[in-house]
């Protein structure tokens, strides 16, 4: 899910205005207060703050933050109960949008960094995806102290987080959760189709047909398909590990119609559209998936001939992060142990 070059110099300019009216600076240093404001010879057991260290430098933030903004890391902060004020998630029609509203998180959906909006939730902290420029770290960074993690690796970057902000109980015990409620869901899925069932994901869109991989070389769990082939021990179909080991460095190929007759998986998994695209781009996508299926090509598929494809959201399905992949683990369970 590539992030989006978000530029506003107009309002960096505003922003800079009204921290320098209103005083606006870095907090206080952890040698300096503790958690109750006392001095050096006063310290209390939990510091004031902690140096983060992250792709951008070195940033010291609360140690307990009571008012935290996300630049499109909402998932692992909502998996964590992390106090959030506002998030500014990918674009429209986010996965966890509802959620975020019944907890009276302030959403800002329309795929642009709002500096104005996030002055107004006035953060204690902002954590974001790494996926942002330089130059936005800087402006976020005049706001609240900006702290950066990667949200394609969310399985460590939820217990940096989680230590970052102070809760690294809350981080394990949420991981160990999910490990839990993974295998539960490897042995559904076994019970229902077996050890040995092979599956593909494809995602369709207006411009292109794309093949998932599993995880590349070396990366044990990262890529919209990890639920399918890493968690539930689905099998790879052939041509997905042939058209892997030709670019191995790449998470997805594209395919032409041509190859569709190829894919000879049990089981086919069809997402539509992104993330992040509106309603009518999500239109577009679902009319050329129409056009699709009326093709020979496709229903030439196994898969399609036997009613073995499930359709699931682009929503969640291209998302990365615990939520995101439990929504996942869900679908494929519902869909597998139907059959």
């Amino acid at each position: 899910m590539p992030g989006t070059r978000w530029t506003s110099y107009a309002m960096i300019g505003l922003i800079f205005v009204l921290l320098t009216a209103c005083g606006g600076g870095p907090g206080p240093n952890a040698s300096e207060a503790s958690a109750d404001g006392k001095t050096d010879g006063q310290a209390a057991a939990v510091p004031a703050s902690r140096m983060v260290e992250h792709k951008f430098g070195n940033t010291q933030i609360p140690a307990q933050p009571k008012r935290i903004a996300s630049i499109q890391l909402e998932d692992m902060l909502l998996s964590l109960d992390a106090p959030l004020v506002l998030a500014n998630t990918v674009g429209a029609g986010n996965y966890l949008e509802q959620e975020l509203k019944a907890r009276h998180v302030k959403v800002l959906s329309d795929g642009k960094l709002n500096y104005e909006s996030v002055l107004q939730a006035a953060p204690e902290v902002i954590v974001a995806s790494d996926v942002i420029t330089q130059e936005e770290y800087d402006a976020l960074s005049k706001i609240a102290p900006t702290v950066t993690y990667n949200r394609r690796t969310w399985q460590s970057s939820i217990l940096e987080i989680g230590r970052d902000l102070g809760v690294p109980d809350k981080a394990a015990a949420v991981m160990k959760a999910h490990e839990d409620a993974i295998k539960q869901a490897q042995e559904a899925v076994a019970k229902a189709v077996g050890e040995q069932a092979t599956a593909a994901l494809v995602r369709v869109t207006a411009k292109d047909l794309r093949l998932y991989f599993p995880a590349a070389p070396g990366e044990k769990r990262q890529g919209y398909a990890t639920v399918l082939y890493h968690d539930l021990k689905l099998v790879p179909d052939p041509l997905v590990a042939q058209l892997q080991k030709k670019e191995p460095a790449r998470e997805n190929a594209n395919v032409s119609m041509e190859l569709l007759p190829q894919i000879t998986a049990d089981y086919l998994f069809v997402t539509v559209g992104s993330a992040s695209g509106t309603a009518e781009e999500l239109q577009k996508d679902l009319d050329s998936f129409a056009e699709i299926q009326k093709s020979p090509l496709w229903q030439s598929i196994p898969a399609v001939r036997k009613g073995r494809v499930f359709t699931v959201s682009a929503k969640h399905w291209i998302s990365d992060g615990l939520l995101a992949d439990e929504m996942k683990l869900k679908d494929a369970v519902k869909a597998l142990s139907s059959q």
